[in-house]
């Protein structure tokens, strides 16, 4: 059984809620919160579309960019010596040069994680933050500064 639905490269993983006696689906891979529901397929597929139309049409009232969904790949460019030492690196641990970038990502994510659903609004310029993004863990915990946070809810 196929639980997602799509529609304008927005997908939306469906439920059933017992309940409601309802299907229930909500937008995967972006951050908003969007999610709608029908009593029948064909109500649930037209409700999606309500929900993701009114999304990008608030989204234009209120001057905002839509978010695009998450597809798990994208472009970087790093420089000719930053590739060749990843690629080394990648090979001296027996990894593809993909796998050793994706981890190298989810230690520096995971290194600066911040609370569920709170945004910092970074204002330095940017040397000055990539000099802090390999600071030791040490440092890191020694920081005790709450971050500005920032939501929107839809």
């Amino acid at each position: 059984m196929n639980e997602h639905i799509e529609y304008q490269g927005y997908k939306a993983k469906v439920t059933y809620s017992q309940e409601d006696d309802v299907l229930v689906g909500r937008v995967i891979d972006v951050d908003a919160l969007i999610m709608f529901s029908g009593s029948s397929i064909a109500e649930l597929k037209a409700e999606f579309q309500v929900a993701i139309d009114s999304y990008l049409v608030e989204c234009a009232e209120l001057g905002l960019q839509p978010e695009k969904p998450y597809k798990g790949s994208f472009n970087v460019r790093v420089g000719c010596e930053a590739h060749r030492k990843a690629a080394n690196k990648a090979k001296a641990w027996g990894v593809s040069l993909n796998e050793f970038v994706r981890l190298a990502i989810e230690q520096a994510v995971d290194r600066h994680a911040q609370p569920e659903g709170s945004v910092t609004v970074v204002r330095t310029p940017i040397a000055a933050v990539v000099d802090q993004m390999y600071m030791p863990v040490s440092a890191v915990s020694a920081r005790k500064g709450t971050p500005a946070a920032y939501g929107r809810r839809h």
